[in-house]
């Protein structure tokens, strides 16, 4: 499944505010492993965009 950007950015702000990587999957009804690759992709891209498809 595809997410917005703004979805994306809602749920690790949640993270930011103290919040656990575990409660906001619960919250954001996502993987844990989808909040991780969202931070690192943030931390080593610099932001949240999708790639974009070759066809």
């Amino acid at each position: 499944m595809a997410y917005s950007t703004d979805f994306k950015q809602r749920a690790l702000d949640y993270i930011k505010e103290g919040n656990s990587h575990v409660e906001a999957a619960k919250v954001f009804d996502v993987g844990v492993r989808t909040l991780f690759t969202w931070e690192k992709n943030l931390r080593e891209q610099g932001h949240l965009e999708r790639k974009k498809r070759v066809v």
